[in-house]
């Protein structure tokens, strides 16, 4: 009889998965790399694009905001995945705003969100298109920008990639989409931090929209698997609800 402790029982092994395991056998498994199959799920969203401004006779679109996806996969012990965290689209002084870039992880892309008002398009796995930016109006009060989608894999449930609000040189503000949409008006507000969301649209003569915000990586796994080996780019890390979370805010790599 064991005096380590633990269940005794017999040896399965890892590819089945079922049956008794000592706690000698988890270490020898574990030590091999070949513990279960650890499923590791990422959501992918892309830059948000800035507002625009539209000129003398008009107000400027909010910026869109930029795409999503939702995957998962099962990492190889030892190697290292390149995660890259999109930036949002800048702030243009006297025309159409400018476009946010992609974000990525493991091949899977989070589409950028465009400027004026047409939001990103999703990449692979599960989808979601960035919320478009709303129309600008010189007097009265914009139309809606689009909400951009809802997770909840952070451990909470939160929106990204939500669209701009239109400019107006007068009247009420134009209201950005839930997921980080700047406020649109007279001058647009820049999207909220590394949601993905448009930027505000503007209604002033050679003052540009809000810019668009950055996007984010976040992956997870169960918390009954060890933390990871390494990363780069000092994500978040967090447990909740048994799982493992990495927020990435910024480009890095992470090996499990």
């Amino acid at each position: 009889m064991s005096r380590r402790g633990g269940t005794i029982g017999p040896k399965r092994n890892a590819a089945g998965g079922g049956g008794i395991w000592s706690l000698t056998d988890q270490q020898q498994e574990k030590g091999a790399a070949t513990w279960g199959m650890m499923v590791v799920e990422y959501l992918v969203v892309g830059g948000g694009g800035s507002g625009s401004w539209g000129g003398s006779a008009s107000s400027g679109g909010g910026g869109g905001g930029g795409g999503m996806s939702l995957a998962s996969f099962s990492p190889t012990s030892g190697q290292s995945y390149t995660v890259t965290v999109g930036g949002g689209g800048t702030s243009v002084g006297n025309g159409v705003g400018s476009s946010g870039t992609n974000s990525s992880f493991n091949s899977t892309i989070g589409g950028l969100g465009s400027q004026g008002y047409g939001g990103g398009t999703g990449g692979t796995g599960t989808t979601q298109n960035g919320g478009n930016g709303a129309a600008g109006v010189n007097t009265g009060t914009p139309s809606a920008a689009q909400n951009g989608g809802q997770f909840s894999i952070s451990g909470s449930s939160v929106y990204y990639g939500g669209g701009g609000g239109g400019g107006t040189k007068s009247g009420a503000l134009g209201v950005g989409g839930l997921g980080g949409g700047g406020t649109g008006g007279p001058s647009g507000a820049n999207a909220t931090a590394n949601t993905g969301g448009g930027g505000g649209g503007s209604g002033t003569d050679n003052q540009g929209g809000g810019t668009g915000a950055s996007g984010v990586v976040i992956l997870r796994y169960p918390d009954t698997y060890p933390v990871a080996t390494s990363t780069t780019g000092t994500p978040s890390v967090s447990t909740s609800s048994g799982y493992r979370i990495y927020v990435f805010n910024a480009s890095g790599s992470i090996t499990f």
